[in-house]
């Protein structure tokens, strides 16, 4: 390994060649915030023209090069940004320290923003959505619908028809859909969306990232929102609650951050089911309708102190806690007989995180030195209690507790026209877990895991239209698996590289070239190696599987980008031992199914995608998508080449008023074929209308669904055939009122502290 590092130095340190001189400085506003993304060029004095630019960094920090020349030589910095006063200065070459902009009042007031203002980057884009009307009567999901690139699937987020690594706000790594749909659009800053995941990210990272960077304190001293909503079903009536808080303050030097929620939701669905076992030639029919009350309330505390202007220490707390009464009834007919079953599955998740962060910011030019130590603890238990008419009784219980400890120390340091990243990483997981069971004895199980890793990674700007990273990372995935004394061992050890290359084709007209490769491995999350049968009916449950080895993927992706209208991408995906979910027949339960996560030899994706964005009005913008994947597979079970898999989704906003619109989205996909299911078609319309009072300090909002026709499926195995049909009708009203709030004297708020890891479950990802 120290040959390794050795040859990644020698690597890096060949590109510092000869550079010529360069400007650098830092912007800020007037309450000492740093400015990102603030276009700053250098002129020549004497006749104006063109030499040299570029935008500031998310720390308010820009540095470009100009031709070596004499010491006396001049410039005239041009600074401008949206919203604020333009300033132009005459400087030598060096730094020019810290500039500070004013806010144009009446500027903003005027401005209306009707596209994106986007800054790409080798591994993807960052947009500022401050002033911009598209933020209006959104919550985050929605907002992220109509970014490049980024589209929502029934609920679930995804980049390039990929789902992201990890959604960051402010630093935190989101721990559930909740934390996020509680966040109003209009409380965002700017989004930055990385198609790949970095080296810094962990060595089983695949798909990209998605960091969302929340609006500090501008005009007072303390800022934030308050909001609460009810939801009523047209079908099934009442669905539920929620109540979110947001509050940001700041003293003396300790900057205060917190965000507190509840979410109370009811989960209605009816599906009828069809079972045949080829052995015994048995038909199994039956219904299933599951009633659930699933509550979630979470409290998110950030503090930061700043020891001096280069000093600063964070704590962050989160304690999020779900409380799960899954209800099940079946009424299924077997050998001509009609039999009920209930399935009650009372369920409740835990977790505890506290993150400590040093920052040490050496100079103004970009070096800077982090460390980082992220615990987190997850509880989960769940009570399995089912009763039938057969006289068939069964109850169980388990519990499973997750301790997660990572440290990441990095520094990073700007070399030649770039900045070099160097840092180490180190992740211990134990795991536990205790099921009892009526029909067998009690089962413990345990596991240490370890996950050692080194990275380093250099970004750079080459003749103002390239930028380029190049990272590696050097990680061990290390698993000790006990099973009432059965020892199971995984030592694997991987060198991951990535490549990210952006060129500007066309910077006047906005085409672009991206394209980024990179490596990963993926861990064996703690769930899938749980022996706990997790029944979803009578007739069928998903077991874990200790047995499992690491898969390997690797990914290369492009995209085009023209006018900034048009954005075409393309993928390929390879993944070596690819985890599979099998499906088998119960031994000694001929009539029940199971599915347990398997190693098949090897599976590779293809990714197509176009999607487009037009205005017919000023206060209409409407986004077209068309994703495409194509899937091949092999495996122990089954052989597929090619299964085509379609998305077509349209997105509409609309703002009619400055203080009234809405969205309006349609989702199509045909029937489609993924593994060993066969899945019908669905569809889907839905959308919101908001309106905001007392200038923009309170909005009503009602999201809905006019229409969603939810997946049928079809499960053919060597063994039995599965027909799977969802009656569930999904239609709803969601009305909500949020307060924004402010006041006290201007302040700066210090970033908070970053989490870097999360509790993950392995699922099925044929659902």
């Amino acid at each position: 390994m120290r040959n390794y590092l050795w040859i990644i130095m020698s690597l890096f340190c060949s590109v510092q060649v000869t550079f010529a001189q360069s400007i650098s400085g830092t912007i800020i506003d007037e309450t000492n915030n740093p400015l990102p993304y603030v276009n700053v060029v250098a002129h020549n004095p004497d006749d104006s023209t063109y030499v040299s630019g570029g935008v500031t960094k998310e720390d308010g920090s820009f540095a470009f090069p100009v031709p070596a020349t004499n010491a006396d030589k001049k410039y005239s910095l041009v600074i401008s940004y949206i919203g604020y006063n333009s300033i132009t200065r005459t400087c030598h070459a060096g730094n020019v320290g810290t500039i500070v902009l004013t806010e144009n009042a009446k500027l903003l007031q005027e401005v209306v923003v009707i596209g994106q203002r986007i800054e790409h980057k080798a591994n993807g884009y960052v947009v500022n959505l401050k002033n911009n009307e598209i933020s209006r009567g959104k919550q985050v999901p929605s907002l992220l619908a109509f970014l490049p690139g980024v589209t929502v699937e029934n609920e679930a987020i995804k980049i390039l028809s990929r789902s992201p690594h990890a959604i960051y706000v402010d630093g935190m790594k989101i721990q559930s859909n909740e934390e996020l749909a509680a966040i109003p659009a209009t409380q965002i800053e700017s989004v930055e969306v990385n198609y790949l995941s970095g080296v810094n990210e962990s060595a089983n990272a695949k798909g990209g990232i998605i960091r969302i960077k929340l609006k500090k304190t501008q005009n007072g001293g303390y800022n934030g929102y308050l909001q609460g909503g009810v939801t009523d079903d047209f079908n099934y009536g009442y669905y539920g609650e929620k109540v979110n808080n947001a509050f940001n303050a700041r003293y003396g030097n300790l900057s205060i951050c917190n965000s507190i929620a509840y979410n109370r939701k009811k989960i209605f669905s009816k599906i009828e089911e069809d079972h045949f076992f080829y052995d015994d030639q048995k038909h199994i029919y039956s219904d299933v309708t599951l009633n659930d009350w699933y509550k979630v309330f979470y409290d998110r505390l950030n503090l930061t102190y700043d020891i001096s202007n280069k000093h600063s220490i964070g704590v962050s707390q989160l304690y999020y806690t779900n409380r799960d009464k899954s209800h099940t009834e079946t009424s299924y007919r077997k050998d001509d007989a009609r039999y009920l079953s209930s399935l009650y599955t009372p369920e409740r998740n835990d977790k505890y995180q506290t993150v400590m962060n040093y920052t040490w910011n050496i100079s103004n030019t970009g070096r800077k030195l982090s460390v980082t130590a992220d615990y987190l603890r997850n509880d989960l238990t769940i009570n399995q209690q089912q009763t039938s008419t057969e006289a068939v009784q069964g109850n169980s219980y388990t519990s499973q507790n997750t301790d997660l400890l990572r440290i990441k120390p990095m520094i990073a340091l700007p070399i030649a026209k770039g900045l070099f990243s160097v840092g180490g990483d180190m992740q211990y997981v134990h795991y536990r877990e205790k099921q009892i069971d009526v029909k067998v004895d009690e089962m413990n199980a345990s596991m240490n895991g370890y996950q050692p890793a080194l990275f380093v990674d250099y970004s750079g700007t080459l003749k103002q239209r390239m930028q380029y990273e190049v990272g590696l990372r050097y990680q061990g995935n290390i698993m000790n698996v006990n099973t009432q004394g059965i020892v199971n061992k995984n030592d694997y050890w991987s060198l991951c590289p990535m490549v990210s290359v952006m060129y500007m084709l066309n910077p006047q007209k906005g085409h672009i070239f991206t394209l980024q490769y990179k490596r990963s491995i993926e861990e064996l999350p703690y769930s899938i190696i749980s022996t706990y049968k997790h029944y979803s009916s009578p007739q069928s449950y998903v077991v874990g599987n200790p047995d499992l080895t690491t898969p390997v993927n690797n990914e290369l992706m492009a995209m085009v980008g023209l006018f900034q209208k048009l954005t075409f991408f393309a993928g390929f995906v390879y993944i070596s031992n690819r985890i599979y979910y099998d499906t088998k027949v119960d031994t000694e339960q001929k009539d029940v199914s199971y599915t347990m996560p398997q190693n098949g030899s090897r599976q590779y994706v293809e990714l197509l995608g176009i999607e487009g964005k037009v205005n017919p009005f000023k206060w209409w913008q409407l986004r077209a998508r068309v994703n495409m994947m194509f899937n091949s597979a092999k495996t122990e079970s089954y052989r597929v080449n090619h299964q085509a898999h379609w998305t077509f989704q349209l997105n509409n906003d609309l703002n009619f008023t400055q203080a009234f619109g809405g969205t309006l989205m349609f989702q199509y996909e045909p029937k489609t074929h993924y593994l060993d299911v066969l899945m019908k078609p669905i569809f889907a319309v839905y959308g919101s209308l908001y309106k905001t009072f007392l200038k923009d300090k309170i909005e009503c909002r009602a999201d809905f669904s006019l229409y969603r026709k939810r997946r049928d499926r079809i499960t053919t195995t060597n063994a039995y055939t599965k027909l799977s049909n969802d009656h569930t009708r999904e239609q709803y009203v969601n009305l909500a009122v949020t307060w924004y709030f402010s006041g006290g004297k201007k302040v700066k708020i210090a970033p908070t502290t970053q989490s870097i890891q999360e509790y993950k479950l392995y699922e099925d990802d044929r659902k």
